[in-house]
């Protein structure tokens, strides 16, 4: 946590370490950035889009139920 920055304070920070400036909540007043590695990036999309294709997998499942003449002795 830096606290409220400059954009250039921020960028300037981030070409020191090495790292990209990303905005996190565009919306939020001000708008929120984390200055990350192109490769935390990745994994965090890589993340993402395994957790959207586990719910749609969830969803489109289909459930079967096996329905069988009862077998009676007499």
């Amino acid at each position: 946590m830096q606290g409220v920055l400059t954009v250039r304070e921020a960028q300037a920070r981030g070409l020191c370490a090495g790292l990209d400036l990303v905005e996190i909540s565009p919306n939020a007043d001000p708008p929120v950035c984390k200055v990350l590695g192109l490769r935390q990036i990745q994994i965090r999309a890589a993340k993402e889009e395994e957790r959207s294709q586990e719910k749609a997998e969830d969803r489109s499942k289909i459930k079967e139920v096996k329905v069988r003449p009862e077998h009676r002795r007499e």
